[in-house]
C-alpha cells in the first residue's frame, strides 16, 4: 500500500510538469525580449492577460461542447452512433 502514494504523486506530478514548463519558458521568453524599465511596465500586463486567456479558453471550450451537443440533437447523431458501435462491441 505505500507503493501506491509513489505512484500518486509520479501522475500529479507528471500532469502539472509541463504547465510548469511553459511558464517558465514563457517568462524566460519575457525576460529576454524586455529590459528592466520595461519589465515593470509591462508585467502586470502580462499577467493580466495571461489570466484573461485562461478565461476565455474556458468560455471558449464551454461553447464548444454546447454547439456539440446542439449539432448532435438536430441531426440525431447520438442514436445513429449506438446503432454504428453495437457491431463493433460484439466483435
Amino acid at each position: 500500500i505505500p507503493n501506491t502514494h509513489n505512484f500518486f504523486l509520479f501522475y500529479i506530478i507528471a500532469e502539472l510538469w509541463p504547465n510548469v514548463v511553459f511558464a517558465l519558458l514563457f517568462w524566460q521568453f519575457v525576460n529576454n525580449i524586455t529590459t528592466v524599465e520595461e519589465s515593470k511596465r509591462f508585467y502586470p500586463l502580462f499577467g493580466l492577460l495571461s489570466q484573461t486567456g485562461i478565461y476565455l479558453a474556458g468560455q471558449f471550450l464551454e461553447n464548444l461542447s454546447n454547439i456539440n451537443d446542439y449539432v448532435t440533437n438536430k441531426f440525431a447523431l447520438q442514436s445513429s452512433f449506438h446503432t454504428l458501435s453495437m457491431p463493433t462491441l460484439s466483435v
